[in-house]
């Protein structure tokens, strides 16, 4: 049949005059290539013919417009004719096609229903056959049990000949066996007595040996615990006897209260051991005894932030602190750093710092505790005699462990 294609633009208008009746003789290429040579040929002193169109009245002008705007306008309404009909044959083509595509899947309806009949068929066969061989292959079943049955019932009867025959046959060997058995052990019996009686014959001989012996190590034994009791006995003798342990025990004298202490028993115990340390091990720790260690009253005023005592408390803190970053200094892989960033080896213990750098080192070495939490906000001075003589005394402590003290 027909077929519609879609034309460019500048095949329209040619086609357009084919089908109006109005062609033209097709150019010549040799012609149209001999005027080009020529109008660009021209003679001497004679100006090219160009703009010619210049020369037109306006009456021309106006006319061939107004053709020019027929023409496309003409051209225009064909154009949308033809794109018109182009639609209209692609719209009768789709619907052609749709119908050719439903008459197929009709087609191919019907084939799937022939083809799920002919399945349906193929299987009602295949179960009717099916049925067919279950029931010849029960009835073969029924056959071989009744022929099983029968063969096992002749085998049966075999065995149970066999059995009997193997019964008394084994009847007759045990028979022998228990008689060979009882001879057996009867021979084993007075071997066994004989055995028995060469062992004890030679345990009584051992035990009477052991027993030598064992009478021989008790005499030894009785001999070493009476030469150490002896001993002891010689040693008590040479210790000194206890307090406690005397016969006339003497009652212990009343001692007075020491006067002008003010501390409470715990306290008082810190400051105690704060003094006897330092003057037992002030000169290894490069202190003066008669000079930098206080005595008990100065460093009761100085925990009561009474007088000078005060800076001198504060002088023996900054030299015990010191001492103590030193020897035995911080607990391996803590990095202590003040707040400026340096690390407290790096750093001059004074009066200024003394209450920051404390609170680095307790931390360090007792965590968080509530006196290190209190040493970021208060300084040394502002706590209470009982918690800075408890300070005195933990850097006495960690001092004790201190190479040079040891």
């Amino acid at each position: 049949g027909m077929q519609w294609c879609l034309l460019k633009e500048e095949d329209v208008i040619p086609r357009i005059r084919a089908m109006e009746g109005r062609r033209g003789r097709p150019p010549n290429p040799d012609r149209q290539r001999a005027r080009e040579e020529s109008r660009m040929r021209r003679r001497k002193g004679r100006p090219p013919n160009v703009g010619s169109a210049e020369f037109l009245d306006n009456t021309d002008a106006k006319l061939l417009r107004k053709l020019q705007a027929q023409e496309i306008a003409r051209q225009a309404a064909q154009i949308k004719l033809l794109r018109k009909l182009q639609k209209q044959e692609q719209a009768r083509v789709a619907k052609e096609a749709k119908k050719q595509q439903a008459i197929m899947a009709a087609e191919e309806k019907r084939k799937q229903k022939e083809q799920i009949k002919i399945m349906k068929q193929q299987e009602k066969i295949k179960r009717i056959q099916q049925i067919r061989m279950e029931k010849e292959l029960r009835a073969q079943q029924i056959l071989e049990a009744k022929k099983k049955k029968k063969e096992e019932a002749a085998n049966a009867k075999l065995l149970e000949a066999e059995k009997r025959i193997k019964e008394k046959e084994m009847r007759r060997q045990q028979a022998v066996l228990l008689k060979h058995q009882e001879r057996e052990r009867r021979r084993q019996h007075m071997m066994l007595m004989k055995a028995m009686e060469a062992r004890k014959k030679a345990e009584e001989k051992e035990r009477l040996k052991q027993e030598k012996r064992d009478e021989k190590r008790l005499n030894k034994e009785r001999k070493l615990e009476q030469r150490r009791l002896e001993l002891e006995m010689a040693k008590e003798l040479k210790k000194p006897n206890e307090d406690m342990c005397l016969a006339d025990q003497k009652p212990l004298p009343e001692l007075p209260r020491i006067p002008g202490l003010v501390l409470s028993g715990s306290t008082f115990s810190d400051c105690l051991m704060v003094v006897q340390f330092l003057r037992n091990f002030g000169k290894v720790l490069g202190f003066d005894v008669n000079i930098d260690v206080p005595n008990l009253s100065v460093l009761q005023e100085g925990l009561l932030n009474i007088g000078d005592s005060m800076g001198e408390v504060q002088d023996l803190l900054v030299r015990l602190l010191s001492a103590a970053v030193c020897d035995p200094g911080l607990i391996t892989g803590y990095k202590a750093k003040t707040a400026l960033g340096e690390h407290l080896l790096n750093v001059g213990v004074n009066r200024d710092n003394v209450s920051e750098i404390l609170q680095i080192f307790m931390e360090a070495h007792c965590g968080q505790t509530e006196l290190t939490e209190s040493l970021k906000t208060k300084a040394f001075q502002a706590h209470t005699p009982e918690q800075k003589a408890s300070v005195l005394a933990f850097l006495i402590n960690e001092l004790a462990c201190s190479k040079s003290v040891v």
